[in-house]
């Protein structure tokens, strides 16, 4: 009976320790934590370009992909934060990539943000990989300013978020150059209408030292052009307008197809660098940030702040990260002449 009776007390110690102990894996897991987190759409109607992403960055072992379709960029910076992951890497979309930035510092995760408006801040998680709006827009405002000598500013856009956001974008370089601005909407069916306020707006004679952007896509930037055509805003004298578009129409297959309708036209454009290059530039920062103890550890200050002034190869070639930004990619102004896209001399 007491050698029973210790059998059975042996066995239910036994039994009470196994319930309580942890689990091995859950071990593993903490000892080695995710070296990515991906924070992508990855269903819903931006899945193709997640997935491109995701595809570019790789998927290894030590990956854990998050949807960010819910659009719930708080909880899914707490959890990439709660798996212990080294760094987070995504938002796409610039209000995508904002709210997951503004999560990043709130929950203290090192981020790698992908959006093009960039909302840099002392102290910062997040680096914003890609070149900004701001960064390609820059030279192309300078160039109106500078070289073309323009004084006014008619801004004509598309009311949608890319184009608002581009719009807002140049209102506020050319605000900060002194130059008189004014803004016009377009909606479907109305670019007569907006031609003809535009052109009331500047009020004829020489028109050379105004300037007309187009935050439009090229198929509404067309319709445009014809109207202002008529107006006479556009002239071979030398004495009309300056036409210049949005970095998107290198993108659009309407440019090169009606190439003759924009004579003129000038667009800044990332000299030599595709999407999936950037991507492929950041996939490099990712590798050495993970691969350096010291930019991960506990003690490590925050990521902007610990990566700046570092340079790094990647596929855009020699860069640098500067004020929580990557930096070193050059910007390249391309105009309409004679149903071509010809180099731009900038005057520098």
């Amino acid at each position: 009976m007491k050698t029973a009776g210790i059998f059975t007390v042996v066995s239910v110690f036994c039994l009470t320790g196994l319930w309580f102990a942890p689990f091995p894996m859950a071990q593993e897991q903490n000892e080695h934590p995710p070296a990515l987190c991906l924070l992508l759409p990855l269903s819903g109607p931006h899945k193709d370009i997640g997935e491109k992403v995701a595809n570019i960055l790789g998927d290894g072992g030590d990956t854990i992909r998050f949807d960010t379709s819910s659009r719930d960029f708080a909880g899914i910076v707490q959890k990439a934060r709660e798996s212990s992951c080294l760094l987070a890497i995504g938002g796409i979309g610039d209000m995508e990539a904002k709210a997951l930035a503004q999560a990043a510092d709130t929950y203290g995760q090192r981020f790698l943000a992908l959006g093009r408006v960039h909302v840099s801040k002392e102290n910062s998680n997040v680096v914003w990989v890609r070149s900004s709006k701001q960064e390609i827009l820059e030279p192309l405002v300078d160039f109106a300013v500078r070289v073309a000598k323009v004084q006014a500013l008619a801004l004509i856009e598309k009311d949608r978020a890319y184009y608002k956001s581009v719009a807002d974008i140049v209102a506020s370089i050319a605000q900060g150059a002194g130059i008189r601005l004014a803004r016009f909407v377009v909606a479907k069916n109305e670019e007569g209408r907006v031609a003809r306020e535009t052109e009331q707006w500047i009020g004829g004679g020489d028109m050379s030292r105004t300037a007309v952007f187009l935050a439009v896509d090229t198929m509404i930037a067309r319709r445009i052009l014809g109207f202002m055509e008529f107006y006479g805003l556009l002239k071979n004298d030398g004495k009309g307008v300056v036409v210049l578009g949005a970095p998107s129409w290198q993108y659009e297959p309407g440019l090169t197809r009606s190439l003759d309708s924009f004579e003129g036209a000038i667009i800044a454009i990332l000299s030599d660098v595709s999407f999936e290059c950037e991507i492929e530039d950041a996939k490099a920062l990712a590798n050495l940030v993970v691969e350096n103890q010291a930019l991960t550890s506990a003690t490590s200050p925050p990521l902007s702040v610990a990566l700046e002034g570092i340079e790094f190869s990647g596929c855009s070639g020699k860069l640098v990260v500067h004020g929580g930004e990557v930096k070193g990619r050059r910007i390249r102004l391309l105009k309409v002449i004679g149903g071509r896209l010809e180099n731009v001399d900038v005057g520098e």
